[in-house]
């Protein structure tokens, strides 16, 4: 079967009861951006009436070029301690902080690209002992972490989760050294994912979800990241060797 997901921020019309009925399997839930905490500004009950609807959860917290990682980290530190990151854990969205938001306002903040990004997911890691996925689309993947060392671009595909963002394809371009997707969010507006996996591959990691139409032969299997190359070969012909932990 196809597993379904939805994110969702502050603003969307949500109601986990029907989204359950409609045959969504799980929802992301907007966290915060950068040090404000959305979903606390707004006295918002997302995480209990998802619970109430039987739904696992995760969160997801927008990566913002004006603040700095210390910034973020203190806000999703002090996040996890009062909420926790539910069953589909955290997730760094890794796109421009607003829209319309040209490439040159991006380059020009002070907290931009790959390093920033990198400071808050080995420190959230570090913090909770629990790796924080990566949610980006081939565009800003390339906007963001185009200087990226290729060695630290397999230490992202090798520990940390994939969920793509692309539209009207048939399937996502490949992102950076990741070998597949875990998630891959479709479409916009209502904003929803498939899981690339298996339904009991799923409700072993997620705790549960429901039963429904037969499986989507285009959805291409994900590769888990602990079973990735722990090596790469160098253009130049030299050997990068990467160990975990």
């Amino acid at each position: 079967m196809t597993i379904q997901i939805l994110d969702i921020y502050q603003g969307n019309k949500y109601d986990p009861q029907q989204e359950a009925s409609m045959g969504t399997d799980a929802v992301l839930i907007k966290g915060g951006q950068g040090e404000y905490l959305d979903l606390e500004a707004h006295k918002s009950t997302y995480i209990a009436d998802t619970e109430a609807a039987g739904l696992p959860w995760g969160i997801f917290w927008q990566m913002d070029a004006r603040y700095s990682p210390e910034k973020h980290k203190a806000a999703i530190k002090g996040f996890h301690d009062r909420h926790g990151f539910g069953a589909l854990g955290l997730w760094l969205a890794c796109e421009k902080p607003f829209y319309p938001c040209p490439d040159w306002l991006y380059t020009a903040m002070p907290y931009g690209f790959y390093k920033p990004i990198e400071s808050v997911w080995r420190g959230l890691t570090s913090y909770t002992g629990a790796i924080p996925g990566i949610y980006t689309s081939p565009a800003m993947w390339k906007l963001i972490f185009g200087q990226c060392p290729l060695s630290l671009q397999v230490e992202f595909a090798a520990k940390a989760y994939l969920w793509a963002a692309q539209y009207k394809v048939t399937k996502p371009d490949r992102i950076g050294q990741w070998l597949g997707y875990w998630f891959w969010q479709y479409q916009a507006e209502p904003d929803y994912s498939v899981f690339s996996g298996s339904e009991g591959l799923f409700n072993a990691m997620y705790g549960g979800s429901k039963t429904p139409p037969p499986p989507d032969p285009t959805i291409p299997p994900a590769t888990p990241p602990d079973t990735l190359p722990w090596s790469i070969q160098e253009q130049d012909g030299s050997t990068i060797t990467l160990k975990k932990g």
